[in-house]
């Protein structure tokens, strides 16, 4: 059996970075299946550990003591249509969550859900992850700019 052949044929199975599906749920029926999604951007996972000792002058050993996920923001970027239907969903979400006549709303009353999906090369999932209570925090800016053609970008964390 050649190894070399078998690796190329195993590294061929990988998968790939823009193989993936992104489904929105947000409240009142706002919803998406983020098929202008562009990029998504997870952050990373770390179990901390701290030193403690069972008595004192005893050997310290690790513990786990928490889970840190790097700040926790999920930031996705979105193609814009001419109708910007993405951006206005996110903006009227947005509202929900501070509305100008009441001030700030329940949490019960603006959060939503976010279930990112990694695809094999077969198409079937392979990696699911489904962020709970979500809600679009930042919008981030967008330029125009009448020397360029460049397709517009919606990027929400």
């Amino acid at each position: 059996m050649n190894i070399n052949r078998f690796m190329s044929a195993h590294i061929d199975n990988m998968t790939r970075t823009n193989r993936y599906e992104v489904a929105i749920h947000g409240p009142s029926g706002i919803r998406s299946r983020g098929m202008r999604c562009t990029n998504i951007t997870m952050p990373g996972k770390q179990v901390v550990f701290a030193e403690t000792t069972e008595y004192g002058g005893g050997p310290m050993t690790k513990h786990a003591n928490k889970v840190d996920y790097g700040g926790g923001l999920v930031t996705m970027t979105f193609m814009c249509d001419h109708t910007f239907e993405d951006k206005q969903k996110m903006e009227l979400w947005q509202s929900m969550i501070y509305d100008e006549g009441y001030g700030l709303q329940y949490p019960d009353e603006y959060t939503g859900s976010v279930r990112i999906t990694q695809m094999g090369m077969d198409d079937l999932p392979v990696y699911e992850v489904e962020l709970h209570d979500a809600w679009p925090q930042n919008i981030q800016e967008q330029t125009l700019d009448s020397t360029t053609g460049d397709i517009n970008h919606l990027q929400q964390e």
